[in-house]
């Protein structure tokens, strides 16, 4: 099996002992770790939902650049949110901004985090020779 890691500018995650992307067999599958509002320092985005749902999705979109995969190939996506009400209100359409048209199935778990993060995303993406597609 081929392993290819994937990391995007800065990685506070290669700080941490993990990557944030891995393709298995590279143009099949990649993996990615879950994703919060964190700044290159390490520390949250401060302002709320929308905020780390921003910087949570840029995150993740840059994972994806650096593969060669976007949002547009999204067939799954999994979140843990600690404020339904709030990412209902304002999270929600930071997300959906990304995806554009696409439309990934989705499971939402409410969850409680520390360190104050409101949204926690992780996926799989696949990808076909000469088409792409992502499991998210």
């Amino acid at each position: 099996m081929d392993r290819h890691d994937i990391l995007a500018d800065n990685p506070v995650e290669k700080r941490r002992g993990y990557m944030p992307g891995i393709s298995v067999n590279p143009g099949r599958l990649l993996f990615t770790a879950g994703m919060t509002g964190r700044q290159p320092d390490g520390t949250i985005v401060p302002g709320g939902m929308a905020a780390q749902t921003q910087r949570t999705m840029e995150r993740l979109q840059a994972i994806l650049h650096h593969a060669g995969a976007d949002f547009s190939q999204a067939i799954k996506q999994l979140l843990y949110i600690t404020d339904m009400e709030a990412h209902a209100s304002s999270g929600r359409a930071v997300r959906a901004a990304f995806f554009g048209e696409a439309r990934p199935t989705s499971t939402a778990l409410g969850v409680q985090l520390k360190n104050k993060k409101s949204i926690k995303k992780e996926g799989i993406k696949k990808k076909y020779k000469g088409y792409k597609q992502k499991i998210i």
